[in-house]
C-alpha cells in the first residue's frame, strides 16, 4: 500500500456508501443552517474530485500475487 492515500487496509479520507444511512445512523449528513448554494457547489466540486482520485488510485492499484 506504499504510496496509496485512498486505497488502505484500514480505509482511507473518502467514506463510500450506498446510502446516507451507511454513512451516519440518522441518515443526516451535515447542518445546511447558515449555507448557500455557492458553498455547496464548491463542497461538490470537492467532493467529486476526492472520488475521482480514489476511483484513480483504485483502477491503478496492484494486487499482490
Amino acid at each position: 500500500f506504499a504510496g496509496c492515500r485512498y486505497v488502505l487496509p484500514e480505509g482511507g479520507p473518502v467514506r463510500v456508501g450506498w446510502e446516507t444511512t451507511d454513512l451516519t445512523s440518522d441518515g443526516v449528513i451535515g447542518n445546511p443552517a447558515g449555507s448557500n448554494a455557492a458553498e455547496g457547489e464548491q463542497n461538490l466540486e470537492e467532493m467529486v474530485e476526492r472520488v475521482e482520485a480514489m476511483l484513480r488510485e483504485i483502477a491503478t492499484f496492484e494486487f499482490r500475487s
